[in-house]
């Protein structure tokens, strides 16, 4: 009671107005910074650039080709031989060009998603002014930061940019400075839903022309998507995986069709995802009387290494025929 009655004394007594309220400041609680809304433009930045390197190309390819042609042994199929990269990669000439990027721009974006702060990229012409542009949304594949999307991913998209799309993908929550923990066939699936609000609110993307893309894990994401209500005209996914079951046992498998026309990709001799996947998704679409064009290319790995200027022209051509 002593000390109550002291401290009833002391503000009896008048304290300075500036120091009584630093006390009352102090002892009040620190408020919350308000969670982001879902699909809210936190922040927005030209993409840090690397300077091109054609040799540091070759070897990755090469090493890429070890690591698939190791898996499709383990699998019991045959990859084509190192050898035929000398005709599937880019020539000097073109990847000079790709790497010049002119007259394209990619912006690194912070956004809302589940009260997260997540990173997305974009990519997109230089110049969008008075353009509505047709939309890609992309969902990159693999799990951690070794697999997360890069400025120069797919050379920024060269292919689907030059032909008059923007693409837009997250990293997904706990990547690359993204808050939050990873969170295989769930907050992933999310954070791509919640890139549509923010396409919305950049003004030069057209959502009545939105299409969607995932490679390998983003497949699956991207038939989730779907089935989620992810608001497109058409689909295509390559090396896509019906299920999680390795990384994330507990994420529902894919078991019905999606509700738009779907392309389906697969490798021959992928021996990460079973090509048996790819036919069992074409299944699922067939049975749900959706269109659905199915591709295996005979031979070819996961990332269709040896069929990566068909595989690029025959999404372009599927989006441009939806």
């Amino acid at each position: 009671m002593a000390v109550m009655r002291k401290a009833h004394c002391l503000v009896g007594a008048g304290l300075p107005a500036t120091l009584l309220g630093a006390l009352l400041l102090a002892a009040a609680p620190l408020a919350a910074a308000a969670p982001p809304a879902d699909g809210e433009l936190l922040s927005r930045e030209p993409c840090a650039t690397f300077p091109p390197d054609y040799a540091v190309y070759r070897s990755r390819a090469l090493q890429q080709w070890q690591s698939d042609a190791a898996a499709a042994t383990k699998a019991g199929l045959t990859l084509r031989p190192a050898a035929d990269l000398d005709t599937a990669l880019w020539s000097p000439e073109d990847y000079a060009t790709r790497t010049a990027y002119a007259g394209f721009a990619c912006e690194r974006l912070t956004y809302g998603s589940g009260g997260l702060r997540v990173v997305a990229f974009l990519w997109r012409p230089a110049d969008v002014a008075g353009q509505r542009l047709p939309l890609i949304v992309f969902n990159r594949g693999g799990l951690g930061e070794t697999y997360k999307l890069r400025p120069n991913t797919s050379f920024g998209f060269y292919s689907f940019v030059s032909a008059g799309f923007a693409v837009l993908g997250t990293q997904y929550r706990g990547n690359d400075g993204s808050e939050g923990k990873e969170s295989p066939g769930a907050g992933d699936i999310d954070d791509v839903l919640n890139l549509f609000p923010l396409a919305q609110g950049l003004g030069f993307l057209d959502l009545d022309r939105t299409y969607m893309l995932g490679f390998s894990r983003g497949g699956y994401v991207a038939l989730r998507a779907l089935h989620r209500g992810a608001k497109v005209r058409a689909a295509a996914v390559m090396g896509a995986p019906r299920s999680l079951a390795t990384s994330a046992p507990a994420a529902p498998a894919v078991t019905a069709g999606v509700p738009v026309p779907l392309l389906v990709l697969h490798g021959g001799a992928d021996g990460l995802v079973p090509p048996t996947e790819a036919l069992e998704i074409a299944r699922l679409q067939w049975a749900a009387g959706q269109p659905v064009e199915t591709v295996l290319y005979a031979r070819d790995g996961h990332g269709l290494a040896f069929n990566g200027r068909e595989s690029q022209a025959r999404i372009i051509d599927w989006f441009r025929r939806h």
